[in-house]
């Protein structure tokens, strides 16, 4: 057999020592920290006092050790050693070392991660430290006028510190042509801008980051210190302030707790304004102010463009090939067409696998389980199946037959094109039921203003199914959507604004499947 025919890591482990085959940063971080004896871990164990000329033993002892470590990855391994032992400093120093007393040129990967760890240690750069940053971009950039996501990210992270942090938007530009750009390249940007008192810039970027993107903390710092940098009086700080508020409520954006906290604390800290954490009930009252949220309806011509949209995107699109059959497209929509509009549709196969994952001799009893709850309501109930369901247990599919309207689709085809078409073919108060988030096809919607309503539509008619309790005594639940639109809300009083407690949260599901928990009810005083 010749060589070229086998797969690109065979050709690898034939041409390569097994200890000098490719593996990834984290195995050769657990290699480099399991060999305790190193010079490197003893400095990061603080066994050993730092001092400027162990790096070169470093080095040896790293290429000694039997971890498959060279001249091309050393630098990188060490970066990234110190950074996972959350040692940035002893990162840098190494860094500066290679520049500084050994005049090394440093291969794109190192650059990279040294901008990446001179932005993530919250330093102010020094004179030196600017210039070797402008030093090395200039070098990059003249030999790569191109340069791929990954380190046009890591440019942007370095010379954003720097007076030149207007060049960054070219590099965010490259990004956008190759992939979709990340929160880290926009945030630092817009930190930049903030803290250059670039109002309007900064605000430009942070508006095209939503809904897709969720701002760094960092960010947030910076807008908040140009508030109070600029301000002259307390008209003015709450101009911005509401402008952002304004901004999460268009985009349905939630934000973390601390961010929230950071923001209101300086409006209470004009004194007229008061803030208290409270909760909202299930008819959408403030437990603090009782104040009623707005409901969460869809105007009906809203449901209508939101649904003849929907479906010619996702179902009836140019992709259906890819989706399903031209056949079984004309049967599904003959049989739903003939027998709607439903009151609930369900996704059979994502419910009963939800509900059993470990017994799937029990999967067709956890959908009649299902089933059941829907029609001791006297609902109209549409199921949405894979044609090897009929080998489910033949007692529970036949009181699914003889209470639902079930259709079978093919083992391969798409599921959710389908369901989306069943429910919304059904109208404007037709339930689904599943555990999928539906991601795709929200973001197979290209306009911002449909792919909010999809979000609000979803948030108003999916109901999640799930268990509580253990395996021995177990209870079917039924999460319900909220009667309220949980998202920032402004009333002649001041403002409801629901809070999340994941600082990293970045997920557009924001909503889905329980809403909100925490929020905080500002009003004027």
């Amino acid at each position: 057999m010749s060589i070229i025919k086998f797969p690109w890591i065979n050709i690898c482990r034939l041409m390569l020592t097994p200890k000098k085959l490719i593996i990834n940063k984290r195995t050769y971080i657990h290699q480099v920290r399991s060999f305790k004896e190193l010079t490197i871990n003893k400095l990061l164990d603080g066994e050993l006092k730092f001092a400027d000329d162990q790096w070169s033993l470093i080095r040896k002892e790293l290429f000694d050790s039997g971890a498959g470590i060279n001249e091309a990855n050393v630098d990188c391994i060490i970066i990234d050693t110190c950074r996972e032992s959350d040692n940035k400093n002893l990162g840098l120093n190494y860094v500066q070392h290679l520049i500084r007393n050994e005049n090394k040129n440093l291969n794109l990967a190192t650059v990279g991660k040294y901008f990446k760890l001179l932005y993530d240690s919250k330093k102010v750069l020094d004179s030196q430290e600017i210039e070797e940053v402008y030093r090395l971009y200039d070098e990059i950039r003249t030999k790569y006028p191109i340069v791929d996501a990954i380190t046009a990210e890591y440019l942007i992270l370095g010379l954003s510190l720097t007076e030149r942090w207007r060049e960054c938007v070219e590099l965010l530009d490259m990004i956008t042509i190759t992939s979709s750009s990340h929160s880290a390249s926009f945030s630092s940007i817009i930190s930049a801008a903030f803290d250059h008192d670039e109002f309007k810039f900064g605000w430009e970027l942070l508006s095209q980051m939503f809904p897709r993107l969720q701002p760094s903390q960092r960010a947030y710092d910076s807008f908040l210190k140009y508030c109070t940098r600029t301000s002259n009086n307390s008209r003015e700080l709450e101009y911005v302030i509401n402008k952002l508020f304004e901004l999460w409520k268009a985009n349905d954006v939630l934000a973390p707790s601390d961010v929230i906290t950071a923001i209101v604390d300086l409006l209470v800290s004009t004194g007229e304004w008061v803030a208290r954490k409270t909760s909202i009930g299930k008819d959408g009252t403030c437990e603090h102010c009782s104040q009623a949220l707005k409901p969460l309806d869809l105007k009906p011509e809203d449901f209508q463009a939101l649904s003849d949209l929907v479906l010619s995107k996702n179902l009836i699109g140019g992709d259906v090939y890819g989706k399903t059959t031209p056949e079984e497209l004309k049967q599904f929509k003959k049989f739903v067409d003939s027998t709607k509009p439903y009151d609930v549709c369900i996704d059979g196969l994502n419910a009963a696998y939800t509900l059993s994952r470990t017994q799937k001799s029990s999967l067709g009893q956890e959908l009649a389980t299902v089933v059941e709850k829907f029609v001791s309501q006297n609902k109209k109930v549409f199921i949405l199946g894979r044609k090897h369901m009929n080998k489910w247990s033949a007692k529970h599919m036949s009181y699914i037959r003889k209470h639902c309207y079930l259709f079978f689709a093919n083992n391969l085809s798409q599921d959710d094109p389908f369901l989306l078409y069943a429910t919304l073919a059904s109208g404007i108060n037709s339930y689904f039921v599943s555990r999928d988030l539906m991601r795709r096809h929200k973001f197979d919607l290209q306009d911002d203003k449909t792919r909010q309503l999809f979000r609000h539509w979803q948030i108003s008619r999916q109901i999640f199914p799930t268990y509580v309790g253990t395996n021995f005594h177990r209870t079917l639940l039924l999460i319900y959507p909220p009667k309220y639109l949980p998202v920032a809300q402004k009333n002649s009083h001041g403002w409801h604004l629901p809070c999340s407690d994941d600082p990293d949260l970045k997920s557009p599901d924001l909503h889905i499947p329980k809403p909100p928990q925490t929020w905080i009810c500002l009003r004027r005083n």
